[in-house]
């Protein structure tokens, strides 16, 4: 596993952070580490979205973008 360090973390930034994994049953680093999940994975979507739209030459609907997202799911991307 690596090992993130965040510098100059405002207090108040810090406070809603704790308060947050506190409201979710969390430790402060599993919270953080399930948000760094969440931005890792919307990124990734991102990606998916942007080859649909490509190979497709027009915006997609909601209906292939879902049938995307579970291929990709399912090839384990």
């Amino acid at each position: 596993m690596s090992v993130i360090q965040v510098r100059d973390v405002p207090e108040e930034v810090h406070s809603a952070l704790t308060d947050q994994a506190r409201a979710a049953g969390l430790s402060l680093n599993r919270f953080l580490l399930r948000e760094f999940e969440r931005v890792a994975r919307r990124g990734h979507n991102a990606g998916v979205l942007r080859t649909t739209d490509t190979v497709r030459g027009r915006r997609p609907t909601s209906a292939q973008i879902v049938t995307a997202v579970r291929e990709d799911r399912r090839r384990g991307s």
